[in-house]
């Protein structure tokens, strides 16, 4: 008789971790596709602040020869 309390409480007892193992894996598959959109987030984020840092070099680059331009004499309107 107590064997087979024994026995079936160490079924139960395993019944329940399997469960616990199957909830932490889906956590785990949760956590992962987390962190895959982070990382895709990132590059994103990346190549957003590349795109931007070409931008603005252009732009200085433009607003440097425009402020040359406008300092020559009989540029601006001025003689």
């Amino acid at each position: 008789m107590d064997f087979e309390r024994a026995v079936e409480h160490l079924l139960a007892l395993h019944v329940k971790a399997e469960a616990r193992m199957d909830r932490a894996d889906a956590r785990m598959d949760r956590f992962e596709k987390q962190l895959v959109g982070l990382k895709n987030l990132m590059l994103l984020g990346t190549k957003l602040v590349v795109q931007i840092g070409k931008a603005q070099k252009k732009t200085d680059q433009s607003l440097k020869q425009l402020i040359q331009n406008l300092s020559r004499p009989g540029r601006n309107g001025r003689s």
